[in-house]
């Protein structure tokens, strides 16, 4: 009797170890994968935006060394309790703590699957005002070079317009002058001729 409830406490202790180990692989795997952290990182974020969580990422980044050292540590300390399990030098509990250091390892996972998410969803804000912001300016860009050309536009064309006036009042001026010469010829040429027949007629007389 005595040796069957032996082996059950043995198979029941080797289940708890080879599930804590499932465990332990399952948060490694959760810390190794990509998640917002890497993305931040990788983003083509400007200073000003990264700025402000720049502390947090540290933070967190330290916090995910943390847990994978401990991972590392309770990995060796399973290996170690299988290994006596295995020989039959331990008939007592899994490692004193070690439920507990995985219920506090799985509440700071949660923590920073918060915090990543959090800085993921701010990040994102961030980048649909920035976006925002590029296209007011891209806007306001446009707005600036339309007025700019249009002020362009208009100052040309008054000067077309100045130059066709003066160039159509010049050649107008022009034309009235050789009239008004023309008319002073013929004038003279006239009064010339009266007072040549004048002195004619007084000669005769």
């Amino acid at each position: 009797m005595a040796c069957t409830h032996g082996r059950v406490m043995y198979q029941h202790y080797l289940h708890e170890i080879n599930v804590l180990e499932q465990s332990i692989q399952k948060y490694e795997s959760n810390l190794s994968s990509e998640g917002p952290l890497d993305r931040v990182r990788t983003s083509n974020y400007t200073k000003h935006m990264l700025v402000r969580i720049t502390e947090e990422v540290n933070a967190i980044q330290e916090l995910r060394v943390l847990i994978g050292s401990e991972l590392e540590r309770m990995k060796c300390l399973l290996s170690e309790r299988r290994k006596m399990l295995l020989v039959g030098a331990t008939r007592s509990l899994v490692c004193c703590g070690v439920t507990q250091k995985m219920a506090d390892l799985l509440r700071e996972q949660s923590s920073l699957t918060i915090g990543l998410s959090d800085i993921s969803d701010e990040l994102s804000i961030r980048k649909k005002a920035s976006r925002r912001a590029r296209i007011c300016a891209h806007i306001d860009s446009v707005k600036k070079e339309l007025k700019e050309e249009r002020e362009k536009c208009v100052r040309e064309f008054r000067e077309e317009i100045k130059e066709a006036l003066t160039r159509d009042l010049s050649e107008r001026f022009s034309s009235e002058i050789d009239l008004l010469r023309h008319e002073v010829r013929s004038k003279d040429a006239v009064i010339e001729q009266l007072m040549k027949n004048q002195e004619q007629r007084d000669l005769k007389d």
